[in-house]
């Protein structure tokens, strides 16, 4: 083997991730929680209820540590977006809790919440956009930390063998991944918002370009890759 080809939440990061910041477009000026984000984070824990996604169970967590699960029914109809997100029907609405790249070529409604975007994916956090229908709500931003052993696991491999390549697959933004790998320091390339069958293009990539090559990851967005 002389590739190692790495997904990046919870394989090289604790994958517990917790949230950081709820905002939507009806949030007062400098509010850190308002009853608008409350209602959309509630709505996008009705929707996520019954995901064992990791970045699902952050919102799940917040939202009961708000004390907002009373506030909306579990979702109907819930249908994953592989590598995309969820949508759900809740109260008669099409609710979708989704990624930036998905939401923004999707919907295309959240240039005001652009700034704030791009600022919270810079500090590594992922940003998941809340949509009723065809408008886009807000955002929910999370974040995951390394695990401790990732960078030391890394390390140890490179000095094994200097020419072993280390490559990062996921399906997160390009700033959050670039961080998460500037962070280990050894990683050789970063391969930031790929769905699922983006990773199995990158893996036989490596194959055709490298030869054997090892894929490390888990849950159901790196199965076409892993098979």
């Amino acid at each position: 083997v002389r590739v190692f080809a790495f997904d990046k939440t919870g394989t090289l990061t604790r994958g517990t991730p917790v949230v950081m910041q709820t905002l939507t477009l009806d949030c007062p000026p400098g509010a850190e929680r308002c009853a608008a984000c409350d209602d959309m984070l509630a709505l996008a824990a009705s929707v996520e209820r019954r995901s064992e996604h990791p970045l699902a169970q952050a919102i799940l967590a917040e939202s009961e540590q708000r004390q907002l699960g009373h506030l909306y029914p579990a979702a109907s109809e819930v249908t994953a977006l592989a590598g995309k997100g969820v949508h759900g029907w809740v109260n008669g609405s099409r609710l979708t809790v989704g990624s930036h790249a998905h939401s923004h070529a999707a919907f295309d409604e959240h240039a005001d919440l652009h700034a704030e975007i791009e600022q919270a994916e810079a500090q590594g956090h992922t940003v998941m956009l809340v949509s009723q229908g065809e408008k886009v709500l807000g955002f929910v931003s999370v974040a995951d930390q390394l695990r401790n052993s990732s960078p030391a696991a890394l390390r140890a491999l490179k000095r094994l063998d200097a020419g072993y390549r280390l490559v990062m697959l996921t399906g997160d933004a390009p700033a959050v991944a670039e961080k998460m790998a500037a962070g280990i320091g050894v990683i050789d390339e970063v391969h930031a918002g790929l769905l699922p069958d983006d990773k199995l293009e990158k893996v036989r990539r490596l194959q055709e370009q490298y030869g054997l090559t090892a894929m490390i990851g888990d849950g159901v967005n790196d199965a076409p890759a892993l098979a």
